[in-house]
């Protein structure tokens, strides 16, 4: 898939996040975990997921978690005018975000 520069850097920015706060928090008192991170293009939309086999987060924290998912939740609705989607229980989490695709 092409996407425009700053489309593609807003992009970049957001899956960074994702796998650092995977990494930072998903594998606690473990050696080992996995990562997976998956795209999927569509006619119109595409969608990028970022998931673990980790700990998990309550549903109530997922507002709250912190400054980083508040982050790439504002970047996804204000810069990619996509929506925003969080899975998370004590198998792991999985968020995904879904992009229009650009007309290039």
């Amino acid at each position: 898939m092409i996407v425009p520069a700053t489309m593609g850097a807003t992009i970049a920015l957001i899956v960074n996040e994702l796998v650092q706060n995977s990494l930072k928090h998903a594998f606690s008192n473990r050696n080992k975990g996995r990562l997976k991170i998956s795209v999927e293009k569509a006619k119109r939309y595409s969608w990028i997921t970022v998931g673990d086999d980790g700990i998990g987060f309550r549903e109530e924290e997922h507002d709250s978690k912190g400054l980083g998912l508040k982050l790439v939740k504002g970047l996804v609705k204000e810069k990619l005018k996509g929506e925003y989607c969080i899975e998370s229980n004590n198998s792991g989490t999985s968020i995904g975000f879904s992009f229009p695709n650009p007309e290039i």
